[in-house]
């Protein structure tokens, strides 16, 4: 039964979380996308793409 209750409580956090990106005081998040131009979430796609992301050693 306690597995259950757990199951549930974990749905329940997937099924509210909320993604967005914050950069200084701007934030990027699915509403604020959703009221751009084809041509601003474009740019923004751009910019994204020329980020290097340098993978972390996480046994160190």
């Amino acid at each position: 039964m306690s597995n259950q209750i757990n199951n549930l409580n974990n749905n329940t956090l997937i099924q509210n979380q909320n993604n967005l990106i914050q950069i200084g005081g701007t934030v990027l998040n699915q509403e604020t996308i959703k009221n751009m131009s084809p041509e601003q979430i474009s740019t923004i796609e751009g910019i994204l793409k020329t980020i290097e992301v340098k993978e972390i050693d996480e046994s160190l």
